[in-house]
């Protein structure tokens, strides 16, 4: 069996998003979900996740027509903006840029309500006009740019022939998306054990439980020179598997939601069976951690029920130590199980002596139930664990 943990140095670069600040990273990669990605979209062109679109920025600056002559070359458009995510996400793209000049956009006049569409035709239900004023929508004309700058952050019209820069946007190929919210599940290529379509996109979305990690496992690989299979732990390319690879092949990721990419090429010509393999949810060994209640230190959330696994390695048992703790004494609670279901401890309420320490001999998993269900909310729990080496 040949597992990977993280494929090779190379593939997370791929995936990782050069920017000028780390402020600006972590909210292009948490908050906005985007990557700059070669393996999703091709070189310098950013995805994003939740529209599963790509988004390009060519280095030079043309007028309008060029513009959109220049992106229809790409197989994109000039960009459509569709709803304040994407909005948001677009804008942290164009921060990174060295352009101070407006970017042209893919906006156009429309007869009819609401008076604006994009170029694909969809309507453009979302606006976010510079000082919230709409330009007159009767000059059939009319070419629209986004402006960046900190006085003025939005839509306006400009005349068609300023040479401006402008983004490129394309929606990602997707002929088969599947998604899974389970514990455990099996995978298969499109038409699997009938051979898959040629010059095809197929998407996999897999969400395991809170507190779990997924463990992919390709039984088969039977796929094509040109074909290949994208696995992403999180928003993190981990792994590309073509033919070469020998099955099975093991993948535990770090998060507990994934998503799998096979892009079957044109030389499959329906003379390759494809692939096949399956998930699971497993409960990450670790030697050390630390929980807290939501919010904590602030005051945690009422009407919650939350549930956490904590595994040890073989040979080693678990000891938790709990040293803060405050909750409404008589419904909210935090119980420590073992993995036979025995309660070892049951907190509650203000008064407990702290820090407050217990050890599940001859155990390496605990289950941890943190539930609240009174409107009064109070601080919470801040807890760590070890494995300690005294098993028995």
């Amino acid at each position: 069996m040949v597992t990977i943990a993280m494929r090779s140095l190379s593939l997370l670069l791929a995936a990782f998003l050069v920017c000028t600040s780390l402020n600006k990273c972590l909210a292009l990669a948490s908050a906005a979900k985007l990557v700059k990605s070669s393996a999703i979209c091709g070189n310098d062109w950013y995805y994003f996740m939740e529209s599963e679109a790509c988004y390009h920025i060519p280095t030079e600056e043309t007028p309008f027509a060029s513009a959109l002559s220049y992106c229809q070359g790409l197989s994109a458009e000039l960009v459509s903006i569709l709803d304040s995510m994407e909005y948001g996400s677009v804008s942290l793209i164009l921060e990174q840029q060295e352009f101070v000049e407006p970017y042209w956009i893919g906006l156009q006049t429309y007869e009819y309500t609401p008076y604006f569409r994009w170029l694909d035709r969809t309507n453009a239900g979302y606006t976010h006009w510079i000082n919230g004023t709409t330009p007159p929508h009767t000059d059939r004309n009319a070419c629209f740019a986004w402006s960046k700058t900190p006085a003025n952050n939005g839509w306006f019209q400009v005349d068609c022939q300023n040479p401006l820069p402008f983004i490129c946007k394309r929606n990602v190929k997707v002929d088969h998306i599947s998604r899974y919210n389970a514990t455990a599940g099996d995978l298969y290529s499109p038409n699997y054990p009938r051979p898959y379509d040629a010059d095809s996109v197929a998407s996999y979305y897999i969400q395991v439980p809170y507190s779990y990690i997924i463990e992919l496992t390709f039984d088969l690989i039977a796929i094509d020179s040109e074909s290949f299979i994208k696995v992403f732990d999180a928003e993190n390319l981990v792994a590309i598997i073509t033919r070469i690879d020998r099955a099975p092949i093991q993948i535990v990721l770090t998060t507990n939601t994934a998503s799998i990419h096979f892009n079957a090429s044109e030389a499959g010509n329906a003379k390759y069976i494809g692939w096949s393999g399956s998930f699971r949810a497993v409960i990450p060994t670790t030697t050390e951690g630390s929980w807290t209640s939501p919010n904590y230190p602030s005051d945690y959330n009422a009407n919650e029920s939350i549930t956490k696994w904590v595994q040890v390695p073989y040979g080693f048992s678990v000891a938790f130590t709990i040293w803060d703790f405050d909750s409404e004494p008589i419904h909210d609670y935090l119980t420590i199980f073992d993995e036979r279901g025995y309660a070892y401890l049951n907190v509650s309420g203000h008064g407990s002596t702290l820090p407050l320490s217990v050890r599940l001999s001859s155990h390496t998993e605990a289950r941890l139930y943190w539930h609240t269900s009174s409107p009064d909310v109070y601080r919470g729990f801040n807890l760590t664990w070890v494995a300690d080496p005294n098993y028995g």
